[in-house]
This record gives C-alpha cells, sequence and structure tokens, in this order.
C-alpha cells in the first residue's frame, strides 16, 4: 500500500488557502480572467510559500518568515479614505495622482478631470466588471518559473487600475500611482495595475506605497507594463512602507524596439520587502537603465531581484549599484540576471564584470563573468543607487 504524502502547510499558507476558496466566486472578470485567476490558486496551493532552496528565493525564506497571513483588507470607508489624504510622500511633485487606499481605487481622491488628449484611466475593479478590452493583457508575461508573490496577487486579482496612452502620446505631468495602507489592523491587500504605452508615446510614471509604523499589514503589488516600439518612460518607484509591514511587488515589462525605458525604485520602509522585477527587450535596439536605491536601518530585509531578457538583438542594459545603512543589520542582496537569445547578435556577448556577494549583509567584491549564447547570466550585489531621487526625499536618513 503506497501512503499518499501531503506537504505540511504552514499557519500562513493555510490562512491564505482559505481565504482563495472563500473569494473563488466573488469576483468578476471575463471567462479568461477566471481561468488566470484559477490557474494561479491552483500553482499556490501546490507550491506554497517559497522557501530557501528554491533558487529564486535563497535570500528570502518567506515560508519561514511570513509567520501569519493577514485578512483581505475590507473596502476602505470613509475614515480610511480621510487618513488616506496625509499620507502623500511626494506632496510637493504637480502629478495627475491616481490613489488607492487598502488595494481599492479610490476615484475621488484621484485627479481625473481634463485628462490629456491620448491618455485614459480605469478602475480596474470596473473594468473587470464591464468586460473591458483592455484586460486581456493581465497576465501575458509570465515568469518562468513559479513565483509565490505573482501567483498569490492574481489569484485575489480584483482591483487597481490601467493606465493607456494612445499611439504617439506625450504627456508631460508625470502620472503618479499612489498605494497607501490604512488603519490600525493587519490586513491584507492585492492591488495591479496595468500601463499601456503606445508606439511612439512618451510618459513619467511615479509609484509610491506608504503605510503606518507599527501595523504588520501585508501589500503584495503587481504592476504589467507594455511599451511601444520608440516609446519613453521614466519609472520612479519609492517603497516606504510602515517599519513592520511586509511588502512583495512584481514588475513584468514588455519593452518594444527602439525604447528609452529607465527604472528608479527606491526602497526606505518595511521590516520584510521584495521586488521581482522581469525585464523583456521584445524589439531590437532598445535601452534599458535601472538606478536603485536601498536605505535600510536596524534589522530590515529589502530583496531585489532583475531578469533582463534581451530577446531581440543591439539592445542595452545598465544597472548603477549601491546601498546605504544607516545601522544595525539590515540585508539587501539583489539578484540579476541577463539572458541573451542566440538570435539577440553577437554584440551582447561580450565580457563584463559581475559582482557576487559575501555573507556579510550583502556587500559585494567583483568577480569577471561571461555571457554566452543561450546561457543564464547571474550576478548578486549589495545594493543599488540613485542619488538624484535620494537628495529628493531622505525618508529620515541624513543624505548628504
Amino acid at each position: 500500500m503506497n501512503a499518499e504524502l501531503k506537504p505540511i502547510r504552514t499557519p500562513a499558507e493555510q490562512a491564505l488557502a482559505a481565504e482563495i476558496e472563500a473569494v473563488r466566486a466573488k469576483f468578476s472578470g471575463a471567462r479568461t480572467l477566471a481561468k488566470l485567476r484559477e490557474k494561479a490558486a491552483a500553482s499556490f496551493l501546490e507550491s506554497g510559500l517559497p522557501h530557501r532552496r528554491i533558487e529564486e528565493w535563497k535570500y528570502t525564506d518567506l515560508r519561514a518568515l511570513m509567520r501569519e497571513a493577514a485578512p483581505l483588507a475590507p473596502p476602505p470607508d470613509a475614515g480610511a479614505i480621510k487618513a488616506a489624504k496625509t499620507l502623500d510622500p511626494f506632496p510637493g511633485i504637480a502629478a495627475r495622482r491616481l490613489v488607492l487606499v487598502n488595494g481599492a481605487f479610490v476615484p475621488e481622491l484621484s485627479d481625473l478631470k481634463a485628462l490629456e488628449s491620448g491618455l485614459t484611466v480605469l478602475p480596474l475593479a470596473r473594468a473587470l466588471a464591464e468586460g473591458h478590452k483592455l484586460t486581456e493583457k493581465i497576465g501575458a508575461i509570465a515568469p518562468d518559473t513559479y513565483d509565490a508573490a505573482l501567483a498569490l496577487n492574481t489569484a485575489f486579482l480584483n482591483d487597481g487600475i490601467i493606465i493607456a496612452l494612445a499611439e504617439g502620446a506625450k504627456i508631460e505631468k508625470p502620472i503618479y500611482i499612489i498605494h497607501c495602507h490604512v488603519g490600525p489592523s493587519p490586513v491584507a491587500t492585492f492591488a495591479r495595475a496595468l500601463i499601456l504605452l503606445g508606439a511612439s508615446a512618451r510618459a513619467t510614471l511615479i509609484e509610491s506605497h506608504v503605510g503606518p509604523n507599527g501595523v504588520g499589514y501585508q501589500a503584495n503589488s503587481a504592476l504589467e507594463l507594455y511599451a511601444g516600439d520608440d516609446s519613453e518612460l521614466d519609472f520612479v518607484r519609492l517603497q516606504a512602507e510602515g517599519d513592520t509591514a511586509l511588502h512583495l511587488s512584481t514588475l513584468l515589462a514588455e519593452i518594444g524596439a527602439r525604447t528609452k525605458f529607465s527604472l528608479h525604485p527606491v526602497t526606505t520602509g518595511a521590516a520584510l520587502s521584495r521586488l521581482s522585477v522581469l525585464l523583456r527587450f521584445a524589439g531590437e535596439g532598445t535601452e534599458g537603465k535601472l538606478a536603485a536605491a536601498n536605505l535600510l536601518r536596524g534589522r530590515q530585509h529589502a530583496d531585489t531581484t532583475l531578469v533582463v531578457d534581451h530577446a531581440s538583438p543591439g539592445c542595452s542594459s545598465r544597472e548603477r549599484p549601491e546601498d546605504r545603512r544607516e545601522n544595525g543589520d539590515a540585508r539587501a542582496p539583489v539578484e540579476r540576471n541577463r539572458r541573451v537569445r542566440q538570435q539577440a547578435g553577437a554584440r551582447n556577448f561580450r565580457r563584463r564584470r559581475a559582482m557576487r556577494p559575501r555573507r556579510d549583509l550583502g556587500r559585494a567584491r567583483p568577480e569577471p563573468a561571461v555571457l554566452f549564447p543561450r546561457a543564464r547570466h547571474s550576478a548578486r550585489t549589495g545594493g543599488s543607487a540613485a542619488h538624484s531621487i535620494l537628495r529628493r526625499r531622505g525618508a529620515g536618513h541624513d543624505i548628504p
């Protein structure tokens, strides 16, 4: 007789599984989206939370670190909406603000009047309920391997925002998405954003994540980005969650030919955070730049994983590594993987100097690495810095 072996679930995994079962029949959307949710839910129920034996999560044993799963956040009430008005970390920036409170889009806090020509902004919940055509793009980009954070975000996908720029649209005012957590109780949020740039469109996107200290809330966000040929996008991202929060975030981007894309993620908050970035260069001559920063203190843990897929020839990507720790035993591991396809051309197969970590808090020493066709290039370093952004906002740190 063969006994059936069942994995032992942690309390957090059990609570998440129960939440998935509770919401399965409640969420709206087309049949294809329902299948996407079901697939994501099934993958999580089978694989659970990641642990250190999984290569992509070896620096962040989420199965051990996430002791409990917070309940799903209810829709924000009038008190929550009022409290969110004071949480903008960039109040002085002239931008088109689009506000989500506890994972739900709030039109009354958002600037939806007099949209520029070629700019479309839709609450995701409404678009799902109406079966809007743009929702068909959700889930089209996916990592090669199972990702628990993305699977959970997709399983609970129900609200967020859609931003679309028509072909040739030039949006001068920055588009600013603010994710606010409010309230004294730990809750879980799963916000989704879909950003679509038509060919030759140009914009600046800002995204911030903020919340109160002393509340162990759990924020899980995902952003899907599609940039058409010859477009330009500057993306500035600030993660300034509360000091006991858990923050999981995923950025999936497909970048067209001759597009200029720059990403500036800054991490200052949350007790435990992870940012997973997948950039796919789908057209020739694309330029990608990453200038990121970790400003940590105490025992904060901020994990960043970057995968750049050079699927087309003549593309380039650059990263600027550095991080700052004020004091304590903060950790900021960063893993960078660059994939170069066979057809991408020999110009990408050049000798590089890679950064591989020591075991002391992610501090790095250089070692040479070589890129080959069809080979996965891995580089790890202790962090990155975007100096211009740091000078604008120190988040309480003394920045020269």
